[in-house]
């Protein structure tokens, strides 16, 4: 349980895969976090010039190209970053890119509320 007056976060969510945004959604409901989706990773790039981010949520493939520049992007810019990308066959090498979390697709509040929980 997340106290009422936990600090805010602001979550970016890469993802085009309308069950993946539902799932979040759901969970995000329930806790402090600010969303912010796109669908495309040049979006996403653009959106880290914009705001900062404590946690980011990315699909390993997305219709413009496939996760692997963002982590490095993100950890340039907010080394505190967690970034969660959501296939296991793709654990090590989001790990090795700056990924500090790997969660299960499609996702469940189960994995993704307790991420968001260290994050905060």
């Amino acid at each position: 349980m997340v106290p009422d007056d936990a600090p805010r976060i602001a979550a970016l969510i890469v993802s085009y895969r309308s069950h993946n945004r539902k799932s979040l959604a759901s969970v995000f409901s329930t806790l402090p976090v600010d969303d912010y989706w796109v669908s495309r990773i040049r979006d996403a790039v653009e959106m880290l010039d914009r705001r900062s981010f404590c946690v980011i949520f990315c699909e390993k493939r997305l219709p413009d190209d496939s996760y692997n520049e963002l982590p490095a992007e993100a950890r340039a810019r907010y080394p505190d970053v967690l970034f969660c990308i959501g296939e296991w066959d793709a654990y090590l090498n989001a790990l090795r890119l700056g990924a500090t979390e790997v969660l299960r697709c499609p996702l469940h509040s189960t994995d993704v509320g307790p991420a968001i929980i260290r994050a905060i």
